[in-house]
């Protein structure tokens, strides 16, 4: 049986003015001003001459309704409403055009989370008869694979994780690994430059990858430029490096272009980087800077304090 569901508004909103949200991820080079959106038209007088459109009602020639109704297996939904049209001349929306990443965000993000920062990867060339693993962490590895097809009553021949190979494989793999690997990783300094070029397809010199040693701890970057022809979508995360309970490298995020929310080590950087991110926004516009949520949920909302003016749903105000 298909549930009925009817919306009847007292009023529906034909049209709203935006806000200006500030962004660092998208596409483009620069931030747009005010734009206008909807302007008045010139229309010919009696005369013959040019006057005014009128009011934006009689320009948007909008229904003094709104009714449709339309209907799955499951569900009908109907609406009917009222169309007010405010009486303005024009609608007005602030926009912005965002941009690819620079050095001076690079800079900023690390100083302010690190410090100075060396940047640093495995020589994947020198280590490649090892899959870039040392003599230490096969071994281990070995170990613990072992460990699991003991768990398992010992049953070699059974599929290793869905792989497509055995425990046994697997284990004969990791050992034929043993003899090309180091004792000790080789390691190369990564150069902190942040590039980018406009190119048809992805290109990998738009991407800067490393890892950061701090406080006891390891830190992948990510800053990766993907721009390119019919594609536009930037990031620059930090993740701690973590071990699973088998050994596996896990990634949580500490910084990230939606959040930059910190674990307990970084509290006390995490002021001087907020402190730092409104100084590179007031270099970028003097106007008042507002954030629109695109929804309640905790982790869309964590620093909406830092913003002058904030916007949300009312009905995600519960949230």
């Amino acid at each position: 049986m298909k549930k009925k569901i009817g919306i009847h508004y007292s009023a529906f909103v034909f049209l709203m003015g935006g806000v200006l949200v500030f962004s660092l991820i998208g596409c483009g080079s620069s931030i747009q001003t005010e734009e206008e959106i909807v302007t008045v038209r010139e229309s010919q007088d009696t005369a013959g001459g040019k006057g005014a459109a009128g009011s934006l009602t009689e320009q948007l020639q909008a229904p003094e309704r709104y009714v449709e109704e339309f209907s799955t297996e499951k569900i009908t939904v109907t609406a009917d409403a009222a169309i007010i049209v405010p009486d303005v001349k024009g609608i007005q929306t602030k926009r912005i055009k965002s941009r690819v990443f620079t050095q001076e965000d690079y800079d900023t993000v690390t100083e302010g989370l690190f410090g100075e920062v060396r940047l640093w990867e495995r020589d994947m060339e020198a280590m490649e008869g090892s899959h870039g693993f040392t003599k230490g962490e096969l071994t281990e590895k070995i170990a613990e694979v072992e460990a699991e097809k003991a768990e398992l009553g010992g049953h070699g021949d059974w599929d290793y994780h869905g792989l497509g190979i055995t425990f046994d494989e697997k284990i004969e793999e990791l050992k034929g690994l043993l003899e090309a690997a180091p004792e000790e990783a080789v390691i190369v300094e990564v150069p902190g430059v942040v590039n980018y070029r406009e190119r048809k397809e992805y290109s990998e010199e738009n991407c800067l990858l490393g890892f950061i040693d701090w406080e006891g701890n390891t830190y992948r970057l990510d800053l990766d430029n993907m721009v390119y022809e019919g594609y536009c979508c930037p990031y620059f995360t930090i993740e701690r490096e973590e071990k699973d309970k088998n050994g596996y490298s896990t990634y949580t995020q500490v910084y990230g272009t939606d959040s930059i929310d910190g674990i307990e080590a970084l509290e006390d950087k995490k002021e001087d980087f907020v402190q730092k991110t409104k100084e590179l926004v007031k270099k970028l516009t003097e106007k008042p800077v507002g954030v629109l949520l695109s929804h309640g949920h905790y982790d869309h909302t964590g620093a909406a304090f830092e913003f002058q003016e904030t916007l949300l749903h009312k009905e995600d105000e519960a949230l």
